[in-house]
């Protein structure tokens, strides 16, 4: 339950989008189960210890009166240690940790993880359901930029230019103003029928720049008023200190184009500003800037959050057991397995691999929606070092108390022991997800729940049955270092010691 605090909590380093919001709300909501676990689950059971025996012998007759039955005094489960009857679980677990076994195993389980880990590295990240790019925002976009290419329907690019003096009504700022214009067309690559602005001419014959007016032609035609008179009230501020231009995109202003728009604007009004006349200042604005400056924010914290939890929560566990390498074992059974189901998700969602099913919510959307890394890389994380502690926690229990002398033995036990039970609770947790992949609207949560369910099937019958085995058998008596485990020859001596 730590763990999982720890590993959620850190979401809230991320203040996009409530990201921060879903860290604090998790953390919460997991502090709340480990204390009912603790309390209130117990308490139920010994407030109602008749009902709770007969429900756990018989839970499809809990309410019927039953005959007795030999089996009345056993328990449903194992006892917290000692051998458990051998399943496929233990089957399993007997072949990897002997040799060749141990060795092969992980050889070629990471064969197949590198592809998909080195393929996340090479995604596009893209917008998706973040800023309302959903199917419904979609197809009104498209059919209206379909009958009106160059109509105001869409989200244009804002760009504000000031004047030194405080009046635009001057031949240089004009002069200036063309100028701002055709950087941005330099670096938009948009036509210059879509620029618009008080020195923007209204018919635009050559598309090589944008043509403007000259200040004499704008003072006649706004002595005149008609459509220019309104269209200076429009772009100017009240005291005509500055004007803006805008630029009406041919594309839909909350896709992936428009972020790239957002930072060709930026560079524009750099790019500007670095040969403009003194005293003038530009700015550049769309709404995607938000997203923009959420991803950029997102991605120069991300490694740092991750390595500072992952650091966090392996010194939890390395103190638990008092074992120094066991985080060294983490990194290998955690670390790839997550990086290659973020990769699995780009071949999905980027590649399309899976397009072949038609079903809507697995068919590729041109990238990886970007904040999905983040989201899943730390409920992955949580959720992989739980398990992993669930089978652990069982082999430093047989083997501390003595009930396995060897390592092997109490790894095959473990194994088959808290097999069935991670298996259970990982298959839960996929059907739990599975809502998000059910609908298809919004491409981050299926991209969300697709990336999770994957995740958490990988880790529960590839990771925690396979990798961790050979693991821990390679590892022999380190697992334990710098502390001991008791083994044939102590238990030998102490009875030579008794006799």
């Amino acid at each position: 339950g730590v763990v999982l605090l720890f590993t959620w909590l850190a979401l809230a380093a991320f203040p996009v989008f409530g990201t921060n919001t879903l860290g604090y709300c998790s953390s919460i909501a997991i502090f709340v189960c480990i204390t009912v676990n603790l309390i209130m689950n117990p308490a139920m059971v010994l407030l109602f210890p008749g009902f709770f025996e007969k429900s756990a012998l018989d839970a499809c007759r809990c309410c019927k009166r039953r005959r007795a039955s030999p089996e009345r005094e056993e328990p449903l489960m194992d006892s917290a240690s000692g051998p458990v009857k051998m399943n496929c679980y233990g089957k399993v677990a007997a072949l990897i940790v002997k040799s060749p076994g141990m060795f092969l195993v992980p050889l070629v389980i990471y064969a197949l993880l590198i592809p998909c880990a080195i393929r996340i590295f090479t995604a596009d990240l893209v917008v998706g359901g973040v800023t309302g790019n959903t199917a419904d925002t979609d197809y009104a976009t498209s059919h209206i930029l379909a009958d009106f290419p160059g109509s105001s329907g869409n989200v244009p690019l804002t760009v504000m230019l000031s004047a030194p003096g405080g009046d635009v009504k001057s031949p240089e700022y004009f002069t200036s103003m063309c100028d701002l214009a055709n950087d941005l067309m330099g670096k938009t690559g948009i036509a210059p029928d879509a620029f618009h602005g008080v020195a923007i001419l209204p018919q635009q014959t050559d598309s090589s720049q944008v043509q403007c007016y000259q200040w004499a032609d704008a003072e006649q035609a706004l002595a005149a008023g008609g459509i220019y008179g309104w269209s200076w009230g429009q772009s100017a501020n009240a005291d005509n200190s500055s004007t803006l231009l805008t630029v009406i995109p041919p594309f839909n202003g909350f896709g992936d184009q428009a972020k790239a728009l957002v930072s060709q604007g930026r560079d524009a009004v750099g790019q500007y500003e670095r040969g403009a006349p003194a005293g003038y200042t530009a700015v550049s604005y769309h709404p995607m800037a938000i997203e923009v400056d959420a991803e950029e924010l997102t991605a120069s914290r991300f490694v740092w959050v991750v390595i500072g939890t992952v650091v966090v929560v392996f010194v939890v566990i390395a103190l638990r057991y008092r074992a120094a390498l066991i985080p060294v074992k983490l990194f290998f059974t955690i670390a790839l397995p997550i990086v290659a189901v973020e990769g699995m998700a780009v071949y999905v969602f980027q590649d399309g691999i899976l397009n072949w099913t038609q079903i809507p919510s697995l068919k590729s959307a041109g990238g990886l929606v970007w904040i999905n890394p983040v989201a899943t890389t730390f409920m992955l994380i949580g959720f992989a070092l739980d398990y992993d502690i669930f089978l652990f926690s069982r082999i430093y229990a047989d083997r501390k108390s003595g009930v396995f002398l060897d390592d092997q033995s109490a790894i095959i036990n473990a194994v088959a022991a808290t097999g069935p039970v991670i298996t259970t609770a990982g298959v839960i947790m996929c059907l739990s997800f599975s809502g998000m992949i059910v609908q298809h609207s919004n491409p981050f949560l299926s991209q969300l729940g697709f990336t999770m369910i994957f995740g958490i099937l990988v880790d529960t019958f590839v990771v925690r049955t396979l990798l961790v085995p050979a693991f821990l058998s390679m590892a022999g008596r380190f697992n334990w270092w710098p502390g001991n485990m008791p083994c044939k020859e102590e238990l030998h001596g102490s009875q030579v010691q008794m006799a």
